[in-house]
């Protein structure tokens, strides 16, 4: 496999993508069949996709990503939230962007095992 990117349901897509920017993401394309049609929009930071979509039959409301990101403490703070350490042992931030949508946000460390 090559890659996986998710679809996140948005009721605005382009209020969606500027909040996934303050995590470094950029808009790499949209599309509407016409002026009247839902907004789709993908998203790109480095190697990582996610694609926002306005067609409420492409994607579940409140979806669930997890985000890896170089420095945890700083996009908690783009994003107004804590970093803590979880439960199950890793730091993580945990928001919600406009769409309803969990994010989940790491910097998880490279290990020699990986």
């Amino acid at each position: 496999m090559r890659s996986a990117t998710p679809i996140l349901y948005a009721d605005d897509a382009t209020a969606s993508a500027a909040w996934f920017g303050s995590l470094g993401f950029e808009i790499e394309f949209t599309h509407r069949f016409d002026d009247h049609s839902p907004l789709f929009v993908g998203l790109v930071s480095g190697d990582a996709r996610i694609m926002l979509s306005e067609h409420r039959s492409d994607a579940p409301r409140h979806g669930l990503v997890y985000v890896r990101v170089d420095d945890l403490e700083e996009a908690a703070a783009a994003l107004g939230v804590p970093a803590e350490v979880q439960e199950w042992g890793i730091r993580e931030a945990h928001a919600v962007d406009p769409g309803g949508n969990r994010v989940r946000v790491a910097q998880l460390e490279e290990t020699a095992s990986s």
